[in-house]
């Protein structure tokens, strides 16, 4: 069954998205390259003469980590690299009472692990309109989070803003 599942998706992700559906593993975060991440867009944000974006708090960074991690796996799985308007809704409900509230995120698709390196990828953002406006022009935009999940040989980058309400 799992084999069948995989014959449409593109042909670089066969392998690894067959052996995920198989096995049945959850990506995990590589937790050393969050401050990456968020780094190569602040400095990016500074060359434009916008603010950094702060690190989220580690309760609220928790949260978002769960959340980039069940979207992550949402995008490793089925082979499409979209956002999910639903959970993303559901999302920003749920964390309507803390201090800060998600406002924005961006997707580097999957790629092989090692593809989406800080700089380049804040680059690549940010040479897109609709990714620029996410992590540049959102005045309200005061935090940030950005990790990278990994899975087998691939990985995909989220990147989460956060307002304060």
């Amino acid at each position: 069954m799992a084999a069948h599942r995989c014959r449409g998706l593109r042909r670089t992700l066969t392998l690894s998205v067959c052996f995920v559906l198989v096995v049945g593993l959850q990506p995990r975060p590589a937790a050393a390259d969050r401050d990456l991440y968020a780094e190569a867009v602040n400095a990016l944000r500074l060359e434009q003469g916008k603010p950094s974006l702060q690190p989220l708090p580690d309760p609220l960074e928790t949260e978002n980590v769960l959340y980039q991690a069940r979207l992550a796996r949402q995008i490793l799985l089925g082979g499409t690299c979209d956002h999910d308007a639903s959970r993303w809704s559901a999302f920003q409900t749920t964390m309507a009472r803390q201090g800060l509230q998600p406002l924005g995120e961006v997707i580097a698709c999957p790629g092989w692990a090692g593809t989406w390196q800080p700089g380049a990828l804040a680059k690549k953002w940010f040479e897109s309109d609709v990714h620029r406006r996410v992590l540049m022009e959102r005045a309200a935009a005061t935090h940030i989070s950005c990790n990278r999940f990994l899975e087998g040989t691939l990985e995909v980058v989220l990147c989460t803003t956060w307002r304060r309400p």
